[in-house]
Formats: structure tokens, sequence, C-alpha cells
């Protein structure tokens, strides 16, 4: 591949995977390449955007801009990427995906991918649950006894205390136990009890 021809694929496909990241963050780009856009083509083997695009779903999310930010990186990719394909289009000429090791290879392959497919759907579904009546009922269940040491005059260690022994024994919040509770006591002693 001559040096000019290189630079331009390079170009082309950055400029495709721009688009394509700009739209998981903004509206449709009309003009974006087909996935059946081939990028590249060597002997007999051909490379698309589809191809180029499963290559990057492998990449964390967050560093694919910075993956595909570099013509030099994109070219060593699609260089890759093509005789990858070359060598995995003679092994099946030659027979050696009946082989049972490679075969074993592949379906583990296979379900890696799946099960990271998976995940990600998964993750992608999951809402996070609303904690507000469940702070509710905590807030009840302990508010008696908060104001009753306030009541009684306890002093502010003495309500610190019993509020971090609820949280990281009865709540199971170790973490929250040293968290300073002074604007929470403020905040509390400001309550008018006889109201």
């Amino acid at each position: 591949m001559s040096s000019n021809r290189r630079f331009v694929l390079c170009c082309l496909v950055q400029l495709s995977l721009c688009a394509t990241f700009a739209t998981a963050q903004t509206a449709p780009v009309p003009d974006k390449m087909p996935p059946d856009t081939v990028v590249a083509r060597q002997g007999t083997v051909v490379l698309t955007m589809a191809d180029i695009d499963a290559f990057a779903a492998r990449i964390d999310e967050r560093q694919r801009p910075g993956f595909f930010n570099s013509p030099k990186r994109i070219e060593t990719l699609v260089q890759n990427l093509l005789a990858q394909r070359q060598l995995a289009t003679e092994a099946t000429k030659e027979g050696l995906e009946k082989d049972p090791s490679v075969q074993a290879q592949i379906r583990i392959a296979n379900e890696e991918i799946l099960s990271k497919a998976r995940v990600d759907q998964l993750r992608a579904s999951l809402k996070m649950p609303d904690f507000e009546q469940r702070a509710h009922e905590e807030y009840l269940g302990h508010a008696h006894s908060v104001y009753a040491l306030l009541a009684r005059g306890a002093s502010s260690v003495q309500v610190t205390r019993f509020l971090h022994q609820v949280e990281s024994v009865e709540l199971q919040h170790p973490e929250l136990a040293t968290q300073d509770l002074t604007p929470l006591l403020t905040a509390l002693r400001a309550i008018d009890l006889d109201a």
C-alpha cells in the first residue's frame, strides 16, 4: 500500500470512528459510513467498517478515543486485522477448524464474547433503586431514640456514638461510623421537640 493511500485510509477510518464516538453522545450523524464499507483489501480478504467497530467494542469505552487518535495506530490496527483475517482464511482452507483443540478454543472465545455482551446488556438495563423509602423507614426506626437522647440532655458525643453504632452495627455501614455528624446534631438540636 502506498504511503498516500495509507494516509487517506487512516484519515477515512479516523473520521468515521470520530463520528461513531460522537454518535454515542449526540444525535445520529447522517453521513456515518455504512458497516459494509470496505476499509482495506489485501489479497482475497477485505476489512470493513463493521470489523473496525467490532474491534473498537473490545476496547474500554473511555480509552477508545485515545486509541483511535493516532493515524499510525490505526494503520497498524488495519494491517494486523488484515493479516489475522488472511491467516484465518488459510487455516480454514487447511481444515484446522476441524481440530478438536481448535474447536474448543473457538467455543471458549465465542462464550467469552457472548458473556461480555450479556454483561454489557445487563449493566445497561440496570436501574438504581430508589433508596428514599428505605432511608425514611430507617430514620423513623431510630428517630425516637435520637429524640429521647436529646430530650434527656445527652451530649453531642453521646448522640454521635449512638448514631455511629446504628450505622455500623444495625445498618451494617461501618464506613459511615467515622463520618462527622456535627451538622446533623446541630439540625436535630434546633428542632422543637415540644411542638
